[in-house]
Protein backbone atom coordinates (compact mmCIF):
# COMPACT_ATOMS: atom_id res chain seq x y z
CA UNK A 1 0.00 0.00 0.00
CA UNK A 2 1.32 3.50 -0.75
CA UNK A 3 2.70 5.60 2.29
CA UNK A 4 0.26 8.53 2.77
CA UNK A 5 2.15 11.68 3.34
CA UNK A 6 2.09 13.54 6.51
CA UNK A 7 4.32 15.92 8.30
CA UNK A 8 6.25 14.41 11.28
CA UNK A 9 6.29 16.25 14.64
CA UNK A 10 9.64 14.79 15.49
CA UNK A 11 12.61 16.45 16.71
CA UNK A 12 13.93 19.02 14.15
CA UNK A 13 18.01 19.48 13.75
CA UNK A 14 19.34 22.87 13.67
CA UNK A 15 18.58 24.07 10.38
CA UNK A 16 15.74 22.07 9.17
CA UNK A 17 12.71 23.52 7.67
CA UNK A 18 9.27 23.83 9.33
CA UNK A 19 6.51 22.62 7.00
CA UNK A 20 3.23 23.79 5.51
CA UNK A 21 0.42 22.31 3.93
CA UNK A 22 0.00 23.65 0.35
CA UNK A 23 -2.82 23.36 -2.22
CA UNK A 24 -3.20 19.48 -2.14
CA UNK A 25 -2.06 16.89 -0.07
CA UNK A 26 1.42 16.33 -1.68
CA UNK A 27 2.41 19.54 -1.41
CA UNK A 28 3.93 21.45 1.06
CA UNK A 29 5.88 24.55 1.45
CA UNK A 30 8.64 24.09 3.42
CA UNK A 31 10.37 27.62 5.52
CA UNK A 32 13.87 27.16 6.36
CA UNK A 33 15.15 29.66 9.54
CA UNK A 34 16.95 32.17 7.11
CA UNK A 35 13.95 33.37 6.16
CA UNK A 36 13.41 31.37 2.58
CA UNK A 37 10.46 29.14 1.45
CA UNK A 38 10.51 26.44 -0.96
CA UNK A 39 7.50 24.29 -2.59
CA UNK A 40 7.57 21.19 -2.09
CA UNK A 41 6.05 18.16 -3.82
CA UNK A 42 5.91 14.75 -2.09
CA UNK A 43 6.28 11.51 -4.40
CA UNK A 44 8.36 8.62 -5.39
CA UNK A 45 11.17 10.63 -6.77
CA UNK A 46 12.66 12.03 -3.46
CA UNK A 47 12.57 12.09 0.05
CA UNK A 48 12.71 15.20 2.27
CA UNK A 49 13.97 15.69 5.62
CA UNK A 50 11.14 14.92 8.66
CA UNK A 51 8.56 14.21 6.31
CA UNK A 52 7.02 10.76 5.28
CA UNK A 53 6.09 9.67 1.59
CA UNK A 54 6.56 7.21 -0.56
CA UNK A 55 10.28 7.63 -1.64
CA UNK A 56 12.66 5.29 0.58
CA UNK A 57 14.70 6.75 3.18
CA UNK A 58 18.11 6.52 2.31
CA UNK A 59 20.70 8.05 5.19
CA UNK A 60 21.73 4.46 5.75
CA UNK A 61 23.64 4.14 2.56
CA UNK A 62 25.67 7.34 2.48
CA UNK A 63 26.48 6.13 6.46
CA UNK A 64 27.64 2.65 4.41
CA UNK A 65 29.74 4.79 1.76
CA UNK A 66 30.90 6.76 4.66
CA UNK A 67 31.93 3.39 6.38
CA UNK A 68 33.89 1.92 2.94
CA UNK A 69 36.44 5.04 3.48
CA UNK A 70 36.66 6.43 0.04
CA UNK A 71 39.33 8.23 -0.45
CA UNK A 72 37.81 11.71 -2.35
CA UNK A 73 38.88 15.19 -2.36
CA UNK A 74 35.56 15.82 -4.03
CA UNK A 75 32.57 13.83 -3.89
CA UNK A 76 28.96 14.22 -6.42
CA UNK A 77 25.81 13.46 -5.58
CA UNK A 78 24.24 12.86 -8.64
CA UNK A 79 20.42 12.63 -8.28
CA UNK A 80 20.77 14.33 -4.61
CA UNK A 81 17.12 15.47 -5.01
CA UNK A 82 16.32 17.20 -1.25
CA UNK A 83 20.31 17.28 -0.21
CA UNK A 84 19.94 14.64 2.90
CA UNK A 85 22.30 12.12 1.32
CA UNK A 86 24.75 15.27 1.60
CA UNK A 87 24.15 16.61 4.76
CA UNK A 88 25.16 12.82 6.16
CA UNK A 89 28.23 13.49 3.59
CA UNK A 90 29.39 16.73 6.21
CA UNK A 91 32.01 15.20 7.89
CA UNK A 92 33.91 14.48 5.35
CA UNK A 93 36.77 16.48 4.37
CA UNK A 94 36.14 16.44 1.14
CA UNK A 95 34.60 19.36 -1.04
CA UNK A 96 30.75 18.36 -1.47
CA UNK A 97 28.60 19.15 -5.12
CA UNK A 98 25.03 17.71 -5.79
CA UNK A 99 23.43 17.51 -9.08
CA UNK A 100 19.95 17.10 -9.97
CA UNK A 101 17.76 18.10 -12.87
CA UNK A 102 14.63 18.93 -10.60
CA UNK A 103 15.23 22.88 -9.75
CA UNK A 104 12.87 22.60 -6.98
CA UNK A 105 14.54 20.06 -5.04
CA UNK A 106 18.30 21.86 -5.62
CA UNK A 107 16.57 24.81 -4.23
CA UNK A 108 15.95 23.21 -0.89
CA UNK A 109 19.05 21.65 -1.02
CA UNK A 110 20.88 24.90 -0.99
CA UNK A 111 19.07 26.14 2.07
CA UNK A 112 19.72 22.59 3.63
CA UNK A 113 22.99 21.80 2.95
CA UNK A 114 24.49 25.78 2.34
CA UNK A 115 27.87 24.33 2.69
CA UNK A 116 28.08 21.99 -0.58
CA UNK A 117 28.03 23.19 -4.19
CA UNK A 118 24.53 22.66 -6.25
CA UNK A 119 24.40 22.45 -9.86
CA UNK A 120 21.08 22.01 -11.26
CA UNK A 121 21.21 19.98 -14.54
CA UNK A 122 20.51 16.47 -16.38
CA UNK A 123 23.81 14.44 -15.78
CA UNK A 124 23.11 12.95 -19.45
CA UNK A 125 22.95 16.57 -21.06
CA UNK A 126 26.00 17.37 -23.73
CA UNK A 127 26.51 20.99 -22.24
CA UNK A 128 27.37 19.80 -18.38
CA UNK A 129 31.21 18.76 -17.53
CA UNK A 130 32.55 18.93 -14.02
CA UNK A 131 35.20 17.02 -11.83
CA UNK A 132 34.80 15.20 -8.77
CA UNK A 133 37.25 11.82 -7.42
CA UNK A 134 34.18 10.01 -6.28
CA UNK A 135 30.17 9.48 -7.53
CA UNK A 136 26.73 8.70 -5.61
CA UNK A 137 24.41 7.18 -7.38
CA UNK A 138 21.34 6.67 -4.55
CA UNK A 139 17.89 5.50 -5.33
CA UNK A 140 18.00 7.20 -9.06
CA UNK A 141 18.65 3.70 -11.59
CA UNK A 142 15.34 2.39 -10.94
CA UNK A 143 13.39 5.99 -11.79
CA UNK A 144 15.18 6.30 -15.09
CA UNK A 145 14.08 3.97 -18.38
CA UNK A 146 18.12 3.64 -19.37
CA UNK A 147 20.29 3.34 -16.47
CA UNK A 148 23.01 2.66 -18.36
CA UNK A 149 23.05 5.23 -20.18
CA UNK A 150 22.79 7.68 -16.93
CA UNK A 151 25.71 5.56 -15.86
CA UNK A 152 27.73 6.27 -18.98
CA UNK A 153 27.05 9.62 -18.92
CA UNK A 154 29.31 9.70 -15.40
CA UNK A 155 32.33 8.88 -17.41
CA UNK A 156 32.34 11.38 -20.59
CA UNK A 157 30.77 14.34 -18.54
CA UNK A 158 33.23 14.03 -14.47
CA UNK A 159 36.76 14.62 -15.21
CA UNK A 160 38.91 12.41 -12.32
CA UNK A 161 36.03 10.11 -11.78
CA UNK A 162 37.98 7.27 -9.55
CA UNK A 163 35.07 5.97 -7.74
CA UNK A 164 31.65 4.68 -8.29
CA UNK A 165 29.06 4.05 -5.72
CA UNK A 166 25.50 2.78 -6.31
CA UNK A 167 22.34 1.99 -4.00
CA UNK A 168 18.98 0.84 -5.61
CA UNK A 169 15.96 -1.16 -3.69
CA UNK A 170 16.77 -4.87 -3.58
CA UNK A 171 14.60 -6.17 -5.89
CA UNK A 172 11.67 -8.64 -5.38
CA UNK A 173 9.41 -10.87 -6.70
CA UNK A 174 6.28 -9.48 -4.46
CA UNK A 175 7.31 -6.32 -4.81
CA UNK A 176 4.84 -3.40 -5.71
CA UNK A 177 6.80 -0.34 -7.45
CA UNK A 178 5.36 3.04 -7.21
CA UNK A 179 5.55 5.00 -10.57
CA UNK A 180 7.61 6.55 -11.69
CA UNK A 181 9.85 3.62 -10.25
CA UNK A 182 10.61 1.06 -13.06
CA UNK A 183 12.89 -1.66 -11.56
CA UNK A 184 14.81 -2.41 -8.21
CA UNK A 185 17.98 -4.67 -8.90
CA UNK A 186 19.60 -7.90 -7.56
CA UNK A 187 23.83 -8.08 -7.69
CA UNK A 188 23.26 -9.64 -10.73
CA UNK A 189 21.46 -7.07 -12.68
CA UNK A 190 24.02 -4.43 -11.00
CA UNK A 191 26.91 -6.51 -12.20
CA UNK A 192 25.64 -6.61 -15.34
CA UNK A 193 24.42 -2.92 -15.11
CA UNK A 194 28.17 -1.73 -14.35
CA UNK A 195 29.68 -3.77 -16.98
CA UNK A 196 27.51 -2.31 -20.21
CA UNK A 197 28.46 0.88 -18.47
CA UNK A 198 32.09 0.86 -18.38
CA UNK A 199 32.64 0.17 -14.66
CA UNK A 200 33.87 -2.81 -12.80
CA UNK A 201 31.41 -3.71 -9.66
CA UNK A 202 34.36 -4.18 -6.95
CA UNK A 203 32.23 -4.78 -3.58
CA UNK A 204 28.44 -4.93 -2.77
CA UNK A 205 26.38 -5.29 0.50
CA UNK A 206 23.15 -5.10 1.38
CA UNK A 207 21.36 -2.69 4.06
CA UNK A 208 18.29 -4.24 6.04
CA UNK A 209 17.09 -6.34 3.29
CA UNK A 210 16.29 -3.06 1.35
CA UNK A 211 19.10 -1.69 -0.36
CA UNK A 212 21.49 -2.89 -1.97
CA UNK A 213 24.71 -1.11 -2.09
CA UNK A 214 27.84 -1.14 -4.57
CA UNK A 215 30.88 0.52 -4.92
CA UNK A 216 32.81 0.02 -8.06
CA UNK A 217 35.78 2.19 -10.25
CA UNK A 218 35.81 2.91 -14.38
CA UNK A 219 37.21 0.02 -15.95
CA UNK A 220 40.68 -0.24 -16.98
CA UNK A 221 39.75 -2.30 -20.04
CA UNK A 222 39.37 -0.14 -22.53
CA UNK A 223 36.59 -3.34 -24.68
CA UNK A 224 34.06 -1.79 -22.52
CA UNK A 225 33.88 1.23 -24.95
CA UNK A 226 33.30 -1.43 -27.63
CA UNK A 227 30.85 -2.89 -25.82
CA UNK A 228 28.79 0.28 -26.46
CA UNK A 229 30.01 0.80 -30.29
CA UNK A 230 28.62 -3.16 -30.55
CA UNK A 231 25.22 -2.18 -29.18
CA UNK A 232 24.63 0.94 -31.26
CA UNK A 233 26.11 -1.16 -34.32
CA UNK A 234 23.14 -3.95 -33.58
CA UNK A 235 20.41 -1.18 -33.09
CA UNK A 236 21.36 0.27 -35.96
CA UNK A 237 21.23 -3.14 -38.28
CA UNK A 238 24.97 -2.44 -38.73
CA UNK A 239 25.28 -6.09 -38.85
CA UNK A 240 29.33 -6.73 -40.22
CA UNK A 241 30.59 -3.65 -37.88
CA UNK A 242 28.63 -5.70 -35.27
CA UNK A 243 30.31 -8.79 -36.00
CA UNK A 244 33.75 -7.52 -35.95
CA UNK A 245 33.23 -5.19 -32.62
CA UNK A 246 31.88 -8.74 -31.27
CA UNK A 247 35.09 -10.98 -32.17
CA UNK A 248 36.93 -8.04 -30.65
CA UNK A 249 35.33 -8.33 -27.57
CA UNK A 250 35.59 -12.01 -27.18
CA UNK A 251 39.08 -11.44 -26.31
CA UNK A 252 38.65 -8.99 -23.55
CA UNK A 253 40.01 -10.50 -20.17
CA UNK A 254 37.12 -9.81 -17.87
CA UNK A 255 34.59 -12.53 -18.23
CA UNK A 256 31.42 -10.08 -17.55
CA UNK A 257 32.38 -8.03 -21.02
CA UNK A 258 32.41 -11.52 -22.63
CA UNK A 259 29.43 -12.11 -21.32
CA UNK A 260 27.20 -9.37 -22.06
CA UNK A 261 28.91 -9.47 -25.91
CA UNK A 262 27.92 -13.17 -25.65
CA UNK A 263 24.13 -12.43 -24.95
CA UNK A 264 24.38 -9.45 -27.51
CA UNK A 265 25.56 -11.58 -30.44
CA UNK A 266 23.23 -14.34 -29.75
CA UNK A 267 20.00 -11.68 -30.15
CA UNK A 268 21.44 -10.92 -33.81
CA UNK A 269 21.85 -15.18 -34.29
CA UNK A 270 18.37 -15.12 -32.99
CA UNK A 271 16.81 -11.84 -35.33
CA UNK A 272 18.00 -13.81 -38.09
CA UNK A 273 16.75 -17.07 -37.65
CA UNK A 274 20.26 -18.86 -37.36
CA UNK A 275 19.19 -20.88 -34.19
CA UNK A 276 22.06 -22.78 -34.45
CA UNK A 277 24.85 -20.61 -34.08
CA UNK A 278 22.65 -18.53 -31.17
CA UNK A 279 22.75 -21.71 -29.20
CA UNK A 280 26.16 -22.26 -29.66
CA UNK A 281 27.17 -18.61 -28.03
CA UNK A 282 24.87 -19.18 -25.20
CA UNK A 283 25.88 -22.53 -24.06
CA UNK A 284 29.69 -21.18 -24.03
CA UNK A 285 28.23 -18.54 -22.24
CA UNK A 286 26.43 -20.24 -19.57
CA UNK A 287 29.57 -22.24 -18.71
CA UNK A 288 31.59 -18.98 -19.08
CA UNK A 289 29.53 -17.41 -16.04
CA UNK A 290 27.49 -20.40 -14.38
CA UNK A 291 25.71 -17.78 -11.77
CA UNK A 292 24.06 -15.89 -14.20
CA UNK A 293 20.88 -16.65 -15.36
CA UNK A 294 20.08 -14.97 -18.90
CA UNK A 295 22.59 -17.23 -21.38
CA UNK A 296 19.34 -20.18 -19.55
CA UNK A 297 16.44 -18.02 -20.33
CA UNK A 298 17.91 -17.29 -23.77
CA UNK A 299 18.42 -21.09 -24.57
CA UNK A 300 14.62 -21.87 -23.37
CA UNK A 301 13.55 -18.88 -26.00
CA UNK A 302 15.80 -20.27 -28.81
CA UNK A 303 13.60 -24.10 -27.85
CA UNK A 304 10.38 -22.38 -27.79
CA UNK A 305 10.87 -20.52 -31.26
CA UNK A 306 11.80 -24.22 -32.08
CA UNK A 307 8.91 -25.82 -30.99
CA UNK A 308 10.44 -27.82 -28.19
CA UNK A 309 8.01 -26.81 -25.36
CA UNK A 310 9.29 -29.52 -22.67
CA UNK A 311 13.04 -28.37 -23.07
CA UNK A 312 11.70 -24.76 -22.94
CA UNK A 313 10.13 -25.87 -19.48
CA UNK A 314 13.24 -27.19 -18.59
CA UNK A 315 15.54 -24.56 -19.74
CA UNK A 316 13.03 -21.65 -17.86
CA UNK A 317 13.61 -23.53 -14.75
CA UNK A 318 16.73 -23.74 -14.99
CA UNK A 319 17.02 -19.80 -14.84
CA UNK A 320 14.42 -19.27 -12.71
CA UNK A 321 16.31 -21.23 -9.75
CA UNK A 322 19.77 -19.28 -10.39
CA UNK A 323 17.56 -16.38 -9.96
CA UNK A 324 13.74 -16.00 -9.21
CA UNK A 325 13.62 -12.55 -9.28
CA UNK A 326 15.88 -12.25 -12.84
CA UNK A 327 12.62 -10.61 -15.28
CA UNK A 328 14.65 -12.56 -18.55
CA UNK A 329 14.17 -15.66 -16.55
CA UNK A 330 10.41 -14.78 -15.23
CA UNK A 331 9.58 -14.45 -18.63
CA UNK A 332 11.10 -17.23 -20.13
CA UNK A 333 9.02 -19.60 -17.48
CA UNK A 334 5.91 -17.65 -18.55
CA UNK A 335 6.12 -18.18 -21.94
CA UNK A 336 7.44 -21.81 -21.85
CA UNK A 337 4.34 -22.84 -20.10
CA UNK A 338 2.08 -20.50 -21.23
CA UNK A 339 0.42 -23.94 -23.11
CA UNK A 340 1.51 -26.53 -20.37
CA UNK A 341 0.44 -25.06 -17.78
CA UNK A 342 -1.62 -21.51 -18.40
CA UNK A 343 -2.19 -20.99 -14.30
CA UNK A 344 1.78 -20.85 -13.68
CA UNK A 345 1.84 -19.08 -16.56
CA UNK A 346 -0.58 -16.72 -15.66
CA UNK A 347 1.62 -16.28 -12.29
CA UNK A 348 4.72 -15.61 -14.10
CA UNK A 349 3.57 -12.78 -15.96
CA UNK A 350 2.44 -11.33 -12.89
CA UNK A 351 5.75 -11.53 -11.24
CA UNK A 352 6.87 -10.15 -14.67
CA UNK A 353 4.75 -7.13 -14.64
CA UNK A 354 5.49 -6.55 -10.41
CA UNK A 355 9.40 -6.76 -12.00
CA UNK A 356 8.68 -4.24 -14.52
CA UNK A 357 5.68 -2.25 -14.43
CA UNK A 358 6.64 0.03 -17.11
CA UNK A 359 6.69 -3.05 -19.93
CA UNK A 360 4.06 -2.39 -21.82
CA UNK A 361 3.75 -5.77 -23.90
CA UNK A 362 3.46 -7.68 -20.50
CA UNK A 363 0.64 -5.18 -19.13
CA UNK A 364 -0.87 -5.68 -22.48
CA UNK A 365 -0.89 -9.58 -21.88
CA UNK A 366 -1.94 -9.51 -18.09
CA UNK A 367 -4.64 -6.88 -19.42
CA UNK A 368 -6.21 -9.33 -22.21
CA UNK A 369 -6.31 -12.20 -19.48
CA UNK A 370 -8.39 -10.38 -17.65
CA UNK A 371 -10.71 -9.25 -19.36
CA UNK A 372 -11.17 -12.82 -21.35
CA UNK A 373 -11.83 -13.76 -18.11
CA UNK A 374 -14.50 -11.05 -17.20
CA UNK A 375 -12.51 -9.16 -14.79
CA UNK A 376 -12.33 -5.57 -16.21
CA UNK A 377 -11.73 -3.76 -13.52
CA UNK A 378 -8.34 -5.61 -12.71
CA UNK A 379 -7.60 -5.64 -16.36
CA UNK A 380 -8.37 -1.44 -16.47
CA UNK A 381 -5.72 -1.06 -13.10
CA UNK A 382 -3.17 -2.67 -15.02
CA UNK A 383 -3.38 -0.71 -17.95
CA UNK A 384 -3.38 2.33 -15.83
CA UNK A 385 -0.43 1.76 -14.03
CA UNK A 386 1.37 0.63 -17.34
CA UNK A 387 -0.20 4.34 -18.90
CA UNK A 388 1.91 6.25 -16.33
CA UNK A 389 4.96 4.96 -17.86
CA UNK A 390 4.30 5.61 -21.42
CA UNK A 391 6.11 9.18 -21.48
CA UNK A 392 9.59 6.99 -21.06
CA UNK A 393 8.74 3.65 -22.08
CA UNK A 394 11.45 0.75 -21.22
CA UNK A 395 13.25 -0.40 -24.48
CA UNK A 396 13.18 -3.88 -23.62
CA UNK A 397 17.00 -3.90 -25.46
CA UNK A 398 17.76 -6.69 -23.25
CA UNK A 399 15.68 -9.81 -23.31
CA UNK A 400 16.64 -12.10 -26.28
CA UNK A 401 13.87 -11.66 -28.73
CA UNK A 402 11.45 -11.05 -25.84
CA UNK A 403 9.03 -8.63 -27.24
CA UNK A 404 8.46 -10.68 -30.53
CA UNK A 405 7.40 -13.78 -28.44
CA UNK A 406 5.51 -11.99 -26.50
CA UNK A 407 3.61 -10.89 -29.19
CA UNK A 408 3.32 -14.04 -30.52
CA UNK A 409 2.17 -15.42 -27.05
CA UNK A 410 -0.71 -12.74 -27.06
CA UNK A 411 -1.65 -14.49 -30.59
CA UNK A 412 -2.16 -17.89 -28.98
CA UNK A 413 -4.34 -16.29 -26.23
Amino acid sequence: MRPSASISGEFRAVGDPMYVQGRNRSELLAHFPAGTSVQVELGRRRRYPGLAGPAPATHLCYRKFLDLGVNASRIIDVGCGAGIGLRCLLQTKAALAGMDSDGRAIAFARQYVPDAEFIHADIQSTHISCSAAAALVVDVLGLVPEPAKLLRSLLRRIDGLGALFVAEPIVNGQQSLVPPARRAFGVSSLKSLFTRSGFELDDWVTIDDTFLCAIGRPARDPLGDVLVEAEEAYLAHQTKRFEVLCRELKRSGRAGLRLEAALLESRLWFDINEYSHAIAVLTDACMLVPEDPRPWSGLCRLALASGNSGHAIRLAEKAVKIDAADLSSVCSSALAHLEADPRRSLEAWKIANALAPDEACIARFLCSIALAQGRHEEGLVILERAGQYQEHMSPLNEHVGLLALTNAALQVA
